[in-house]
């Protein structure tokens, strides 16, 4: 029991006895420490010379990235349609029945208040169909259904 006092008693005079020991700063003369600041600084850009250049590396880099080849699209080959042929005078007969139905159906409509007005239209459209199709052609009937709706 005694000892742990004794060893106790030391350990608690040692330490506070101890000190840090305070370390100089060394002092340099004004040329010396002119000298160091400019070798600093020269490092500081040299440094942020080197960040700038990485980072314009990575943006050149980017830029390259982004650029894409440009894609060439090849049009389609339409094929001529087929002609179809039929009788010029049932497709007659079958394009006037339209039209007519094409009048009897919106003759209620505003655009078509006038009595001759629904008939100017739809000989237009035909004319139109004409200029495109011939008579004999199954087409002819096909474009005037399509323009009627």
């Amino acid at each position: 029991m005694i000892f742990r006092i004794i060893l106790l008693s030391i350990l608690l005079i040692g330490v506070s006895c101890s000190h840090n020991v305070e370390k100089k700063q060394r002092h340099y003369s004004d040329q010396t420490n002119k000298s160091f600041e400019e070798i600093e600084r020269d490092n500081a850009i040299n440094r942020y010379k080197q960040l700038r250049w990485e980072n314009w590396n990575k943006q050149k880099k980017s830029k390259i990235k982004t650029i894409k080849p440009k894609k060439y699209s090849h049009q389609k080959r339409t094929k001529k349609k087929a002609i179809i042929k039929v009788d010029p005078k049932e497709q007659m007969i079958e394009v006037d029945q339209n039209l007519k139905f094409y009048c009897m159906e919106n003759r209620k409509d505003n655009r078509f208040k006038d009595s001759g007005s629904c008939s100017t239209h739809t000989n237009k459209i035909l004319q139109q169909c004409e200029i495109k199709f011939s008579w004999e052609d199954r087409n002819l009937l096909k474009c005037v259904k399509s323009k009627l709706r």
